[in-house]
């Protein structure tokens, strides 16, 4: 009895850790313009981080091995000036980091 009381337990709190991830991957944004980067998460604390393309020095990605699995992890874009604050719930973290470089690239091969 006790080992069936111990498995829904761990089951429940497995499916509560796997809706609490979700949650938090769905509210987070990204938004990419050609002149800034916008990164904003949180589900009832939200928080806000724009950084200037023109500004952005480097850009962190870091990935648990459940985030390699799932293919999601942290990203932080390091401004001019100081370090990044990192982003969790990024889908997709490493192709974000290369599209955000080409984009860079970009406006300074038109500058």
């Amino acid at each position: 009895m006790g080992f069936v009381v111990g498995f829904i337990l761990v089951f429940a709190l497995l499916v509560a850790v796997l809706i609490i991830g979700k949650m938090a991957i769905k509210a987070t944004e990204v938004v990419l313009t050609d002149h800034r980067v916008i990164l904003s998460w949180g589900v009832i604390n939200k928080r806000t981080v724009e950084t200037f393309l023109d500004k952005v020095e480097g850009i962190d990605v870091v990935q648990s091995i459940v985030g390699r699995i799932f293919n999601y992890g942290s990203v932080a874009v390091r401004g001019t000036g100081g370090g990044g604050t990192p982003c969790p719930g990024i889908r997709n973290p490493h192709e974000f980091r290369r599209i955000v470089i080409e984009q860079i690239q970009n406006r300074k091969s038109t500058s």
